[in-house]
């Protein structure tokens, strides 16, 4: 660019950096570039100017990177100015949102920026244009943006004016958030051909609908959803196929639950006599409405089925009598026959539950004398309410009528999903109703429950917690076994939820199976600082104090969590192992005589160290920067090869220490060295859903970009020309020329680094290709003189040529590189139409065109000379 306006050798090379997609700037927000250009206003004028008057790829470059810089910073003006130059069409911005695309539109709805959204629908960027799975403008305005974010209704409008599509997931959004001004704006512009089809679609969240529509709006706008859909469907001639029946069927049952009058009395027209909501509008509690239906033919003694939404057995119009205390309307259906056929099963289930539910005695008292030989397991569900309420005489007299109460599984009866798959005797023990609970062990329940073979709470670990020693010794007696595991009551809801970003916390706890929220007995007993109990379990029942010991649920975790110093020795004593990954994570946390204690014990068990025990506390060492307790632990031998989870990834401690420490302090890893670490093991895995990647350390260090530690670790050994395979997806070199470090590329080359290394199978890529793609010239330039091959091919599996790569990634100058270096010949024309298409699909219009016109000439220089990073 010399002799142009931009003299400055910074502002030449940021300029630079724009037109090539602001290669050498990852890392900085694009809006952080624009920031520094608009300080200067002269600056400003002469980058306008010479938009309009510099060179065409150039300019081109430059202005479709800044107009996505100018989305991304919500700057209508720029994005205005920009698209006045010609050179950038609203609907030919692709905008890269990690590592996804999208449309301009998409993301200034995304971003909610209603000024830039204006400013490219002006210029005609079509508003239904989406890409991938983003969803579309209008979806993106409503859902995007922080969670607790309302909704831009102005935004929202805007879209709806230049014609954006309303869908069914609209409207169940807005109906779910109960947004009455959002649902409006919607139903506005819901064609009526779209609520026919919607009435007819297959999939359950939109033929739920107007199930969300009458639950959450009020009368008025569910009303008039349904109206507008029936009017609608019924223009259409089909109003009485299957599908608007059944859908019809469950909006009066809930439009009767919620006591909607109005919309009940609409849906009336539609629905046979045999399917009036009479037991939905007694659960509404609205007399008007109960008797509207009576007199509408509705029966008394319908057989018993599901309330929508609701989680209790089927229920029968008694029932919800029963249920509501109305002891009018019982006496009401009894009188017209509502007791008839009580003794079929659904009906008595439902009638039974209801007493149970709300402790009528009496009317309980009154079904069982009606049908005394009925099953117990009918009488399970009003077993387990009745406990789960403390209803004590309800349920003694429950079980004194036979109730079963070894059945628990998810489902009980008809719509009853019990908590958790509980059994009863689980129920009793949590309410620690000691009473309810030595009844159901009297009636022959089972101690040992599962559920489909997976672990929860047993009886015996929930005795435990309560701390009742008759109940525990009962159950021990009855065969509880003692190694059974539990869930810990609402651990797994608080690490999902929790703000903690405690380092030490998140070693070893990441992709944690569910068995890491469990415990046993023992560890109940510890936590509850109960030595007496802890003795009976271990001595007499052989309880295990080894188990979990990678996990926080380890009896010595628990003493550890506790500061018990006693009973850590005692537990000791009683033959816990020391090799405790989750103990000593806690111990070297706190420190101190807790510390001290349990490395003693392990130093004399383990004289010469456990092979592959040792990676928790060592990282939490490294990352805490605690030498003095890195010391006492090499110093026991912990195996400094070991592993241990941190975030995604798997690290040994030389890994951590590399992550943690290789930019600025390297005797923690010299000192790792002397211990034994293996520089060309490998220090890294990740744990990713598919794809398996494994980093040596040599790697891990060029990533850092310290060329001192790389040095330091080919001085111990490492191998600088290690290929990529077997899991390994870089070579030394190649990785140096993906982070972009020229000096590590120039100091391996040195070391005689073959330029030309074989890359990965899948996910691999030359050194040349990977450098093009992120549009380092400099290391470019000095791989091709390094004799780099500029025609290799693209790798196996999803890879691309050197040439694909940089017109992917938008690198113009790239592109003239790499046609220079191939001596005027150019490429063949597949990879020519492959690169032009990728350049296109990223909205890199100007790299396209270039590639165009390079192959039509041979050759052309975009600048006099490259510029080096």
């Amino acid at each position: 660019m010399q002799n142009q306006p931009f003299q400055s050798s910074f502002h030449r090379s940021l300029i630079f950096s724009i037109a090539n997609n602001f290669a050498g700037l990852d890392g900085v927000p694009m809006g952080a570039v624009l920031e520094y250009l608009a300080k200067d206003p002269h600056m400003h004028l002469q980058f306008m100017k010479y938009l309009r008057a510099g060179p065409k790829y150039v300019c081109k470059a430059i202005a479709e990177n800044l107009i996505r810089a100018a989305i991304e910073k919500c700057d209508a003006t720029l994005v205005t100015a920009l698209l006045s130059t010609g050179l950038v069409t609203a609907d030919g911005i692709v905008c890269l949102v990690k590592g996804s695309r999208c449309a301009a539109v998409q993301r200034s709805a995304m971003l909610r920026s209603i000024e830039v959204t204006r400013a490219l629908l002006v210029a005609g960027a079509n508003v239904k244009k989406a890409y991938g799975a983003w969803g579309g403008p209008l979806e993106l305005a409503i859902r995007s943006g922080k969670k607790a974010s309302p909704v831009d209704i102005e935004l929202v409008n805007l879209l709806l004016e230049w014609g954006a599509e309303v869908r069914s997931t609209h409207l169940l959004f807005a109906a779910r958030e109960k947004d009455d001004i959002l649902f409006r704006s919607l139903m506005s512009k819901f064609s009526p051909l779209q609520c026919h089809e919607y009435l007819h679609a297959k999939k359950f969240e939109v033929k739920s609908f107007i199930d969300v529509a009458i639950g959450l709006l009020d009368c008025e706008l569910a009303t008039m959803a349904v109206t507008l859909m029936l009017q609608a469907h019924f223009q259409t001639g089909c109003g009485k196929c299957p599908q608007s029946s059944r859908i019809l069927r469950r909006s009066i049952s809930n439009a009767a639950m919620r006591g909607f009058s109005d919309l009940v009395i609409l849906l009336l027209e539609y629905i046979p006599k045999t399917d009036l909501p009479l037991a939905p509008a007694v659960r509404s509690g609205q007399r008007d409405l109960i008797e509207l239906l009576l007199e509408q033919g509705a029966a008394v003694d319908p057989a018993a089925y599901d309330l929508i939404g609701d989680m209790s057995p089927t229920s029968t119009p008694l029932a919800e009598a029963i249920r509501g205390g109305n002891n009018e309307l019982v006496r009401d259906f009894e009188n017209r026959g509502a007791l008839s056929r009580i003794r079929e099963r659904g009906r008595f289930d439902a009638a039974i539950y209801a007493a149970a539910e709300v402790n009528n005695i009496a009317y309980a008292q009154k079904l069982l004398q009606i049908a005394p030989d009925i099953s117990g397991g009918a009488l399970s569900p009003a077993l387990e309410i009745s406990i789960q309420k403390g209803h004590e005489d309800m349920a003694l007299l429950l079980l004194r009528a036979g109730a079963d109460v070894n059945v628990f599984s998810n489902k009980i009866g008809r719509g009853l999903y019990m908590d958790k798959g509980d059994a009863i005797l689980l129920i009793a023990l949590r309410q620690r109703n000691e009473v309810l609970a030595r009844a159901v062990m009297g009636c022959g329940m089972e101690v040992n429950v599962s559920m489909h073979g997976r672990p929860f709470d047993s009886p015996l670990l929930l005795a435990v917690r309560w701390g009742n020693l008759g109940i525990i010794r009962d159950l021990l007696s009855m065969g509880a076994v003692v190694d059974e595991d539990g869930e810990i009551d609402g651990v797994l809801d608080r690490r999902v939820n929790t703000d903690d970003d405690d380092d030490d916390h998140r070693i070893h706890c990441t992709y944690q199976d569910p068995r890491d929220f469990r415990e046993t007995a023992v560890t109940a007993a510890v936590k509850g600082s109960n030595k007496l109990l802890v003795e009976l379990l271990v001595n007499k029942y052989q309880a295990s104090l080894n188990l979990f010991s990678d996990r926080e649920t380890s009896p010595l975790a628990a003493a550890i969590s506790n500061k018990d110093t006693d009973m850590l020795r005692y537990l000791l004593e009683l033959g816990a192992d020391p090799a405790c990954h989750s103990a000593f994570r806690k111990a070297i946390s706190g420190g101190g005589e807790l510390f001290s204690e349990l490395l003693c014990a392990f130093r004399a068990k383990y004289p010469m160290g456990k092979p592959g025990f040792g990676g928790v506390p060592l990282s939490i060492a490294i990352r805490r920067n605690d030498e003095q307790g890195l010391d006492a632990l090499l110093e026991a031998k912990f195996d400094v090869n070991a592993f241990a989870f941190m975030g995604n990834w798997m690290l040994n401690s030389l890994g951590t220490a590399i992550r943690e420490h290789g930019r600025r302090n390297l005797s923690i890893i010299r000192k790792l060295i002397r211990a034994g670490s293996d520089v060309n093991e490998i220090v890294a895995r990740n744990m990713p859903a598919a794809l398996l990647s494994l980093r040596t350390a040599l790697l891990e260090a060029i990533s850092t970009k310290n060329k001192a530690l790389v040095e330091l670790l080919v001085e111990a050994g490492a191998d600088t020309n290690r290929p990529a395979q077997l899991g390994i997806k870089r070579t030394p070199l190649q990785h140096a020329c993906e982070v972009g470090s020229l000096e590590i590329a120039e100091f391996l080359l040195d070391r005689g680094a073959d330029v030309n290394e074989e890359p990965a199978f899948r996910g691999g890529a030359t050194s040349l290709q990977l450098c093009t793609m992120a549009g380092y010239a400099g290391i470019a330039d000095k791989l091709l003189k390094s004799g780099a091959d500029v025609h290799a091919p693209r790798p196996e599996s999803k890879g691309r040529t050197a040439l694909e790569g940089a017109a992917e990634h938008g690198r113009l100058d790239m592109l003239r590189i790499l046609w220079d270096a191939t001596a005027g010949q150019g490429f063949d024309a597949e990879q020519i139409e492959s690169a032009m298409k990728l350049a296109e699909g990223n909205g890199h219009l100007a790299c396209r065109d270039l590639i165009q016109k390079l192959r039509l000439v041979g050759r052309a220089l975009i600048m006099p000379e490259p510029f080096d990073f």
